[in-house]
């Protein structure tokens, strides 16, 4: 019987170092000699077609930009041995099948995504009630290796950064903390986002519950 491939997923908030573990990740297999192919999603375009980190001139500039699952499966060539897949949030649930498919060949997959949306909930795939915890499940189901990071919290008071681990992505509009009404796809950088712990994380207008 042929081996299956290994899942892996990094996941956490937004400047967690989700594309530099990923980035590493091809570094080794691409050092080992096996046949890669590396994909990034259409909508993360911030820094130029490519797959690149927050920090300038840091990155994979022959990722294949794609905005569907069927694409990947459509540009998967019959030698590769490692797939890479950035930004998996943004794809639909298809994306799910597609990554255990490559499992199931042999192909070693390895993904980075949001763990949640700026509103603090687990991010949906596109037009999807699965989320990310979906992935989750997967990852941990096949026996492959999950990794959460967090990045440092740059909530400031006083003038003073926070500095706690930052698990929640903080979107800031006109200045202000973003309302649980606006879109939940915003593309950006620095000037949307920043990531904060969870006690300075705000989200303003999120409906209340009754308990």
């Amino acid at each position: 019987m042929k081996n299956r491939g290994i899942i892996t997923l990094t996941t956490g908030c937004m400047y967690c170092g989700k594309t530099q573990e990923l980035l590493r990740r091809i570094d080794l297999e691409e050092h080992a000699e096996r046949a890669v192919q590396v994909f990034n999603h259409t909508n993360d375009d911030r820094y130029g077609p490519g797959m690149w980190t927050h920090k300038e001139g840091i990155g994979y500039k022959d990722a294949i930009m794609v905005s569907t699952a069927k694409e990947i499966a459509m540009k998967i060539k019959s030698d590769t041995q490692f797939v890479a897949i950035n930004e998996v949030q943004f794809f639909d649930d298809k994306i799910l099948g597609l990554i255990e498919e490559l499992a199931i060949k042999g192909v070693n997959v390895s993904c980075a995504a949001l763990d949640t949306d700026f509103r603090g909930e687990p991010f949906h795939f596109k037009d999807s009630e699965s989320t990310i915890g979906n992935l989750i499940a997967l990852v941990l189901g096949t026996q492959g290796e999950l990794m959460y990071q967090t990045a440092i919290c740059e909530y400031r008071e006083g003038g003073k950064i926070c500095g706690k681990p930052a698990t929640r992505t903080q979107r800031i509009t006109n200045g202000e903390p973003a309302n649980y009404n606006e879109d939940i796809i915003v593309p950006g950088a620095k000037e949307l986002y920043e990531p904060r712990c969870f006690e300075d994380h705000i989200v303003t207008g999120r409906p209340t519950s009754n308990f």
